[in-house]
């Protein structure tokens, strides 16, 4: 018995220590199952501008192909998707309808998020607002905000669920907009003090303990702090809060793969004009949720590779559009060429001289600065309405001011020395003299009578007026001085030439290739 009994219980060892194993291999594989690590995809876009596919260059539907790929290789639980701005203006078929296909195009690509960029306003506070109330994502920015009742949400952050991981998003418009619109065109905008906002609402934000923070911002990573701050902005904002992870950025049109920022923030940034998306794939442990690595790419969008669902989309709208670009205007006796970089050939510029001619007819006023600072070049002298958009293509409203002599001539210098950069504004309906750097001391209307003293009414671009960014100080400064005597007028450049030039030459022949001057 003693035998048998020993033979049975060496019989029985190895089962258990087999079925032993198999339970430890069961603990194993499902403690492997726990904290696998989970994953992330982020998706940028950004500085869109309104680009349809053209049979030159990839546009939105091309663009639309890659975010759909890159989503189902991650899949839609796993995706975040958000625009970093400057969506609405650019083309001839989104200024038609002054931008809502192109949120017709997020909300199709399920778009998380949008940020406003400075050319989202081109159309004014209130087309923005309309816009903004049709997209289904939402509409993030910590320093804007719509004044008007009842006007849509934006908010400053975001927080989302995805992949099983709490992303918190932060949207960031750009800060300077006045340097490029007009008062007028603010109206109804609220702006904020970027880094005092974050102080506001991000130990808010804290609580909710994010796994991950997103900055996704419509400025590039060296733009400028401000008042009188030798640091760049990102560089003070990382500083009072490391815990942001990515950056997203827009405005620049310089794509960036992926970079460290200035305390290891990684940084990305989408090609502009839909030449192709970020992709940024975010790896966190899968207990803890800490982020073990985050890597990005750029993906490009391929002429060809069309997404279906996006063409059928604008596909009436590229109809429609094609009818009323190729619409006639008139023909002018020249062909509109670029002013190039001499002061001879800017101050020359046949097409900046008639610019100067129409916004002075549309105004009223006697005094005009505006030039020709396009790239396109007509083939002949025709003008459709999409030839003169190609010419004009920014919605750029008039803006009205008066000037003394002595004003007038400061800005005539300031521009002159300006010349080479491409950004001459072409004096109009005054007579003057340069020489040696100086405008000389005597001014003449058209007639020849001296300008001796007193004002007179010029008019600008608003974005010129509003010193185009920073590059004409002595014009801002007498901006500023006159700031409540100036008038922002519902009318564009673009509007101005077009019922100047069918006004003056819409009952002209067809106009050969031959170029000539605007007298």
């Amino acid at each position: 018995m003693p035998r048998q009994g020993g033979s049975l219980g060496k019989r029985r060892i190895p089962s258990v220590l087999s079925f032993l194993l198999f339970l430890f291999s069961l603990f194993l594989s499902a403690g492997e199952t726990v904290s696998s690590p989970k994953r992330l995809r982020i998706i940028q876009s950004t500085d869109i501008h309104g680009q349809y596919s053209s049979y030159s260059r990839p546009g939105v539907m091309e663009l639309a192909a890659r975010i759909r790929q890159a989503r189902e290789e991650a899949g839609k639980d796993h995706t975040l998707y958000i625009d970093c701005g400057d969506l609405f203006q650019g083309t001839f078929e989104s200024a038609s309808d002054k931008g809502k296909s192109m949120i017709s195009f997020l909300n199709l690509l399920g778009c998380d998020v949008f940020v406003p960029g400075n050319h989202d306003l081109d159309f004014g506070v209130k087309v923005l607002a309309e816009n903004l109330a049709l997209f289904k994502g939402k509409t993030l920015s910590c320093n804007w905000k719509l004044a008007s009742q009842g006007a849509p949400k934006i908010f400053s952050y975001a927080v989302f669920r995805r992949a099983g991981l709490t992303v918190a998003v932060i949207g960031m418009s750009p800060r300077h907009i006045e340097r490029g619109c007009s008062k007028g065109l603010l109206s109804g905008l609220i702006r904020l003090d970027a880094l005092r906002e974050f102080a506001s609402f991000m130990p808010e934000l804290m609580k909710k303990k994010p796994h991950l923070i997103i900055l996704a911002m419509h400025e590039g990573l060296s733009s400028a702090a401000g008042n009188g701050e030798k640091r760049s902005f990102p560089s003070l904002l990382f500083r009072k809060w490391p815990q942001i992870d990515l950056v997203l950025g827009g405005h620049t049109h310089l794509a960036s793969p992926g970079k460290k920022g200035y305390l290891g923030q990684w940084y990305v940034q989408a090609p502009p004009l839909a030449e192709g998306i970020g992709v940024i794939d975010v790896e966190a442990d899968g207990v803890s949720g800490k982020i073990l690595s985050l890597r990005s790419h750029i993906r490009k969008s391929s002429r060809g590779e069309t997404d279906h669902a996006v063409k059928a989309l604008l596909e009436e709208r590229n109809f429609l559009c094609k009818k009323e670009g190729e619409e006639r205007i008139g023909s002018l006796p020249f062909v509109p060429s670029p002013a190039g970089r001499t002061l001879s050939g800017a101050a020359g510029n046949p097409f900046s001289r008639l610019l100067g001619k129409a916004v002075r007819e549309a105004s009223g006023a006697p005094v005009a600065f505006l030039g020709y600072e396009g790239k396109y070049r007509c083939r002949s002298g025709e003008i459709t309405k999409r030839r003169l958009f190609l010419l004009l293509p920014y919605e750029t409203f008039l803006s009205t001011i008066p000037l003394t002599p002595e004003e007038c001539r400061a800005i005539i210098e300031e521009q002159c020395k300006n010349a080479r950069s491409g950004n001459f504004q072409t004096p109009s309906g005054i007579r003057y003299t340069f020489d040696g750097g100086r405008a000389g001391k005597e001014l003449y209307d058209e007639s020849g009578s001296l300008w001796e003293s007193g004002e007179r009414l010029a008019v600008f671009s608003s974005r010129i007026l509003a010193a185009a960014g920073g590059k004409f100080p002595v014009l801002a400064a007498v901006a500023e001085r006159k700031q409540a005597r100036i008038e922002d007028l519902p009318v564009t450049v673009r509007d101005a030439a077009e019922r100047y030039i069918g006004k003056h030459y819409g009952n002209g022949k067809r106009s050969s290739r031959r170029k000539g001057a605007e007298k």
